[in-house]
C-alpha cells in the first residue's frame, strides 16, 4: 500500500462525514445497477428494488466491512478511545495528576536504575582491551591468605620479566582519614602505582 493511499485513508476517517457520504453514494449506486438489470429481465420495478435489496444483504454491513477494509475501524476506535481518555481527564482532573505522577515516578526510577546498571555491570571498561587485563594475585597457603597482595620488589620482578604483559600497576585499597569541615572520618579508597 503506497503513503498517498494511506494519506488519504487517514484523511478520509477525520472527515467522517464527507467519507461516509461518499460510501452510501457509492452503495446506492450498486443498489440501483442492480435493480436495473433485475428490471431489464422482465421484473416489475418494485421487485427488481426489493430482490436486489435481499440479494446485496445488509447494507450497514456492507458500509462495517468497506471501513474494515481500509483500516477505519482502527482509527475511529483509536480516536473514539482518545476522546474518552480526555473527557475522563476532564471530569477527574486530580485523578488523573496522580496516575500522571505515578507514572513519571516509575518511569523516572526505572530509568535511574538502568543508568546505575549500565554504568557499573554492562558499560566496558575504560581501556582500550578490557578484555585482556588480568589480575596478579598471590596466595600465602601457610599463612591461610588467599590474596597475600604484592611487595614492591615483586613487582619490579614482574615488571622486568613478564614479557606476554604489556604493562604492569600496582594498586590497592586502604584507608583514609577525611578531614576538612567537620570531624574527621575514616574512608576506604584505592592507590594506584604505575
Amino acid at each position: 500500500m503506497s503513503l498517498g493511499s494511506r494519506l488519504r485513508r487517514l484523511r478520509g476517517s477525520f472527515r467522517n462525514n464527507a467519507f461516509e457520504e461518499s460510501m452510501e453514494a457509492e452503495l446506492r449506486h450498486h443498489l440501483e445497477l442492480e435493480a436495473e438489470m433485475l428490471a431489464a429481465r422482465g421484473m416489475s420495478t418494485g421487485e427488481a428494488g426489493d430482490l436486489a435489496c435481499r440479494r446485496f444483504g445488509s447494507v450497514s454491513q456492507v458500509k462495517d466491512e468497506c471501513r474494515d477494509s481500509w483500516g477505519l475501524r482502527a482509527i475511529d476506535a483509536c480516536s473514539q478511545d482518545a476522546r474518552d481518555a480526555l473527557r475522563g481527564v476532564r471530569k477527574h482532573p486530580a485523578y488523573a495528576a496522580v496516575v500522571t505522577l505515578t507514572l513519571a515516578l516509575g518511569i523516572g526510577a526505572a530509568t535511574a536504575i538502568f543508568s546505575v546498571v549500565y554504568a557499573v555491570l554492562m558499560q566496558p571498561l575504560p581501556y582500550a582491551h578490557g578484555e585482556r587485563l588480568v589480575e596478579i594475585r598471590q596466595e600465602a597457603s601457610r599463612l591461610g591468605v588467599a590474596d597475600a597482595g604484592v611487595s614492591v620488589k615483586e613487582l619490579a620482578e614482574y615488571r622486568a620479566h613478564a614479557g606476554s604483559l604489556d604493562a604492569v600497576v600496582e594498586y590497592h585499597q586502604m584507608s583514609f582519614n577525611l578531614v576538612g569541615r567537620g570531624d574527621a572520618r575514616r574512608r576506604r579508597g584505592v592507590r594506584r602505582r604505575i
